[in-house]
């Protein structure tokens, strides 16, 4: 994943490690020992999410300190998303539920049940009125963020 200015990307590998790269010299800028299923970039770039296993860890990605660990989840995290203003991060979860969280704060602020199987991608949009959630069968679909309900499928 390439930060908003193209000028990191992070990685994560089989060994159990996340890098931080440099993309003009090909250095490594950041590495921290994490099983990482997702790596993702904030959309300023000053966060980093790693979801691994049943939890998201946010990380200060210039210092590379946690700064939120996002936890109790009933399965493993199967995608994830920030709002596009960065402050708030959705994750999918294997057991079909999705929750939104205070990227800030690390707080739950709305869990939704019973969305969709394998759920592969997800996005919020701006207004934080829709999820979009991509399923393993080529659907998309649209879930009120309000009511809970789904809107479409597409």
């Amino acid at each position: 994943m390439f930060s908003p200015d193209g000028k990191q990307l992070a990685s994560s590998s089989s060994d159990g490690t996340v890098r931080l790269w440099d993309t003009i010299t090909g250095t490594t800028i950041q590495k921290w020992e994490c099983h990482a299923l997702y790596v993702l970039f904030s959309p300023d770039g000053k966060q980093l999410a790693i979801a691994s296993g049943k939890s998201v860890q946010l990380w200060d990605s210039a210092i590379g300190a946690v700064l939120q660990v996002l936890e109790g989840f009933t399965s493993w995290v199967s995608a994830i998303a920030f709002s596009p203003e960065g402050q708030q991060l959705v994750a999918a979860l294997l057991d079909e539920s999705v929750c939104l969280f205070d990227a800030l704060t690390g707080a739950l602020l709305q869990k939704f049940g019973s969305c969709i199987k394998n759920i592969s991608a997800v996005a919020l949009s701006p207004d934080k009125k829709q999820l979009a959630l991509a399923s393993r069968d080529n659907m998309v679909r649209l879930l009120d963020t309000a009511t809970g309900d789904m809107m479409y499928m597409l």
